[in-house]
């Protein structure tokens, strides 16, 4: 679906504002590398075999909002904003950022779920950094935890201090 997309220079997916509103990802939805200009919303989407979902690089919000995860997920997220809010959680996963603003308003852990904030660059398969220009100005890489109302806490397994201290 992304081949057409490519950058010429890169080799990596490029893209605007991004709506995957309510689809259905039956096989692995990676979007690794790529680059969203603008939004990337993937509101009430359903993801029933992702493993992975990026590493991916987004110039404003990536909203996953009311979008279920029915399998084990690592979540790879370089955003301004994360959006969580209803997201139901049906298993194992590990979200992990840079830059952003998280938001898990009134989100469902059924499993024990581990938000970490990244201090480095993410790696790709191919062992090169993932390329993170539209963040070059930006002062610091550190996430921030800005809601986690209404959530029954019982199943967040371990949130980065990072995170919880900036959210005070």
């Amino acid at each position: 679906m992304l081949t057409p997309l490519r950058a010429p220079a890169t080799g990596h997916p490029h893209l605007g504002r991004a709506l995957f509103e309510s689809a259905t990802f039956k096989d692995n939805a990676r979007f690794e590398s790529a680059t969203f200009e603008g939004d990337s919303e993937f509101e009430s989407a359903t993801f029933e075999r992702a493993v992975s979902v990026g590493p991916l690089v987004c110039a404003g919000r990536v909203v996953l909002s009311g979008a279920v995860f029915g399998v084990p997920v690592t979540v790879s997220v370089v955003a301004r904003r994360l959006e969580c809010r209803r997201t139901r959680w049906s298993s194992t996963a590990e979200v992990r950022l840079r830059y952003a603003m998280v938001d898990f308003a009134h989100a469902v852990f059924e499993y024990p779920l581990t938000i970490a904030a990244e201090p480095d660059p993410f790696v790709l398969a191919d062992g090169r950094q993932l390329n993170e220009y539209l963040f070059a100005s930006a002062p610091s890489p550190r996430g921030r935890l800005v809601s986690l109302r209404g959530v029954d806490a019982a199943h967040l397994g371990r949130v980065v201090q990072v995170l919880v201290t900036a959210s005070r």
